[in-house]
């Protein structure tokens, strides 16, 4: 049985879901959305209005002068760093935004390095949070396998093994790049009960896919479910890599989805990727076709760019890690 404290960070925990949903309420509307009580909803809006997590504003009710107060979050109370890492024609990319309750965001930056290991990550982090000293926690996209916080398999060389997660002091979140952009792409396009699949198909880089179940990312046992590229193509990683090309990816990138839809028969394949054109996603999904009845095919969706789905996964993850740093 749950004590008090729990209690009341489960019902607040309620409140501020119904804030972000409909922006605003009184304490009537609030006690009729999320089923509590009107005085449990006047104790715990008093509460965190003291706090500044929510603001009041008074608003006339009827024609002899009567008013109530109709609550909002304060978006400056708690903020979220979405951070993400990648390498684009051998260049390190690192991307962050900082982000509100509301999923608004004050500042967004992209940086181009030569290198990027650790200590500069931690540096990067460092000067955000002093800048925003609201960050209350943190969402981080790498391209590798995010193993007990261990980054492994990365793309970038320099962070391989790396554990920086483990130096900063607020709750974070270090996920799979492309677990990130298709729970992105369900929050935003897919209703709840479906199964999504998301696959990069890029040029020299080993592919990669990413599926939500219901809502659930599937990360399997290590954090490598979807990572398409150790499938047993009868050549090297290294020699695989060489057959993403626009010339020679169509048979590999064909094996790869058709061995996630007989895994998991997603609703529907969502593709990206720089190899990948509408034309080319056309031609997979006949080539899949020989493979798969079409009547058991997913649709299939072409995204050209990923990255606002990106960020959305991120903030989502950043959102969930604090909720669950909060009820611990």
């Amino acid at each position: 049985m749950r004590d008090n404290s729990e209690v009341r960070k489960h019902n607040k925990k309620k409140i501020r879901q119904e804030l972000r949903k409909n922006i605003t309420a009184s304490k009537q509307q609030m006690s009729n959305m999320t089923g509590l009580s009107f005085a449990t909803c006047n104790t715990l809006l008093n509460e965190m209005e003291s706090e500044g997590e929510v603001i009041s504003e008074k608003t006339l009710t009827s024609k002899v002068g009567r008013s109530t107060s109709i609550y909002s979050l304060n978006e400056q109370y708690e903020l979220y760093l979405c951070l993400e890492f990648s390498i684009v024609k051998k260049k390190r990319v690192l991307t962050w935004n900082v982000m509100t309750i509301y999923e608004h965001v004050l500042e967004r930056c992209v940086e181009t390095h030569n290198f990027l290991d650790e200590s500069m990550l931690l540096k990067v982090i460092a000067d955000i949070r002093i800048k925003y000293p609201r960050i209350c926690s943190i969402s981080i996209g790498t391209p590798s396998i995010a193993e007990h916080n261990i980054i492994k398999y990365c793309d970038i060389p320099e962070l391989e093994g790396s554990s920086f997660v483990k130096e900063l002091s607020l709750p974070v979140a270090i996920d799979n790049d492309m677990h990130l952009k298709a729970y992105g792409y369900f929050k935003a396009e897919c209703v709840e009960n479906e199964i999504v699949t998301l696959g990069l198909f890029s040029e020299h880089l080993l592919p990669g896919t990413s599926t939500i179940v219901k809502g659930h990312i599937i990360r399997g046992a290590n954090q490598i479910a979807g990572l398409v590229g150790f499938l047993p193509f009868g050549i090297s990683r290294e020699e695989l890599k060489t057959k993403f090309s626009s010339d020679s990816h169509l048979e590999f990138t064909a094996k790869s989805i058709v061995s996630i839809i007989v895994a998991l028969n997603p609703h529907k394949m969502i593709l990206c990727g720089d190899l990948l054109n509408l034309r080319e996603v056309e031609l997979l999904k006949t080539t899949c076709s020989n493979s798969i009845p079409e009547e058991y095919l997913p649709t299939f969706v072409y995204v050209e760019d990923m990255e606002k789905y990106y960020v959305r996964g991120m903030f989502h993850r950043a959102l969930e890690v604090s909720e669950e740093y909060e009820h611990h």
